[in-house]
């Protein structure tokens, strides 16, 4: 037989992979098969298999049948056809045929030479993969990247060398070579993020997922993968099909066999929106006074560090306030402590809304509060300080008909340059100082620090 002509017998009783000689047509019979293929249908006596199966038996769908045997008399060949077959039993087994047809010196098919192979494992873990992925509480992409490849090929043919910097620089050829990235496939999670409706819907709008800000974070990743990384992890925000703006962690890995061309890598996005808000707010409330809603003192302290820096590094004028409200404990033995949170309050309210959105207010503890006016000489801070003393002179507090409260307050103020600031805390010292000396000039008073 010609299918043993090329093929040694012991091979062709002991490979793995079924081999076949069959008649055409309907009632065609099997003239030859290997003990590979007698063990896929299920039986363990190949005489016997040879002489009870027909090929036809072996389809569990006879339509699928005809349309292969079709194709092999039109083309004379099928190279790896998936095709559901069934052993003895009726259990189904997924398997690739290649086949081609043996003709004689007249052009007349004599019989059907081919191979199978069991791809039922192969069939499972794609079905159970693909379930994992359709499934999964996280959004994923398949996606071809190998627009990347090719725009890092021609930034070389132009003589680019620090790729990154130039992306940095035409941000417009990074969003070019996003909208160039080809979906492969998404799944459920993917829809539900993006407010998608549809795969297609999605794959369609991908382009308009990039939210302001993001660029950085694409030449990061295209720099990093055109380079040979294998994966690359960051938090960016994204927007969603309506326009809503959310948190993601965006996690790329690249299959070992798709490093040199990008062809196929997978995207993982998950939306940490709510995560990002509760950081948020456990940062705010870990530098927020509870009562003021104002910078605790540890925050403050922190803010005018960093703004001290920035007025040593490009030569800036700084001044601070130190305000403490005159005779607090007697309003708080008075009135009691509730009445005078409130009054502390209120004067946080007064001082925030009566200066600048780049000043800095915060409480520092007790009734006293710290303010940083960035790029401001000590001479028109005091113009500020005086302006919110006049202010909260002017408070009437109605706890009572017969005792209404007013307060007064008394301000010291510190400036930089000076030759006794050499850090930060040197302005809190100095402006503390000149507080002291408004209460013993009488109190509801700014003082300037002395020469």
């Amino acid at each position: 037989m010609t299918i043993l002509k090329d093929i040694d017998k012991s091979i062709f009783n002991n490979v793995n992979v079924g081999i076949y000689r069959n008649t055409p047509g309907p009632q065609g019979r099997f003239l030859e098969a290997n003990e590979a293929l007698v063990k896929m249908a299920g039986y363990t006596d190949k005489a016997r298999f040879l002489r009870e199966v027909r090929p036809a038996d072996m389809y569990l769908d006879s339509q699928q049948r005809k349309e292969f045997s079709q194709t092999l008399l039109r083309k004379g060949f099928v190279r790896q056809k998936e095709i559901i077959l069934k052993q003895k039993d009726g259990s189904p087994f997924y398997a690739h045929v290649t086949a081609t047809a043996v003709k004689d010196s007249k052009g007349r098919v004599r019989w059907f030479d081919g191979i199978i192979e069991d791809v039922s494992k192969v069939r499972k873990e794609q079905q159970r993969f693909k379930l994992i992925f359709e499934h999964s509480p996280i959004a994923i992409w398949e996606e071809d990247f190998s627009v990347f490849v090719r725009l890092t090929k021609q930034l070389e043919r132009l003589g680019v060398r620090d790729i990154r910097k130039h992306l940095a620089r035409h941000p417009d050829l990074v969003k070019r070579a996003f909208r160039g990235i080809k979906i492969l496939d998404v799944n459920k999670a993917a829809l539900v993020l993006y407010g998608a409706k549809s795969k297609h819907e999605l794959i369609k709008n991908f382009g308009k997922t990039v939210a302001l800000g993001s660029v950085k974070v694409l030449v990061n990743e295209f720099t990093a993968l055109a380079g040979g990384a294998q994966s690359f992890e960051s938090e960016f925000k994204s927007r969603t099909l309506d326009g809503r703006i959310c948190d993601v962690l965006l996690r790329v890995s690249v299959p070992d066999s798709y490093q040199k061309t990008l062809s196929r890598v997978i995207v993982t996005i998950q939306d940490i929106t709510e995560r990002k808000r509760l950081e948020h707010r456990l940062k705010t409330a870990a530098q927020q006074d509870s009562l003021t809603k104002l910078l605790n003192s540890r925050a403050i302290a922190k803010r005018l560090e960093e703004e001290l820096i920035r007025a040593k590094r490009y030569n800036l004028d700084l001044s601070c306030l130190m305000l403490d409200i005159d005779y607090f404990k007697v309003v708080n033995d008075k009135f009691g402590h509730q009445r005078g949170d409130q009054i502390l309050k209120r004067v946080a309210m007064l001082i925030k809304t009566s200066l600048r959105r780049s000043d800095i207010i915060g409480r520092y503890g007790g009734d006293e509060f710290f303010v940083i006016l960035t790029v401001t000489k000590p001479e028109n801070a005091r113009i500020a300080a005086e302006r919110i003393r006049r202010l909260i002179s002017a408070l009437i507090f109605k706890f009572s008909k017969s005792s209404p409260a007013k307060i007064t307050a008394s301000i010291g103020v510190s400036g930089y340059p000076s030759p006794k600031i050499k850090e930060f805390r040197d302005l809190i010292t100095e402006a503390d100082k000149a507080l002291y000396l408004a209460k013993a000039s009488g109190r509801d008073c700014v003082i300037l620090p002395s020469a």
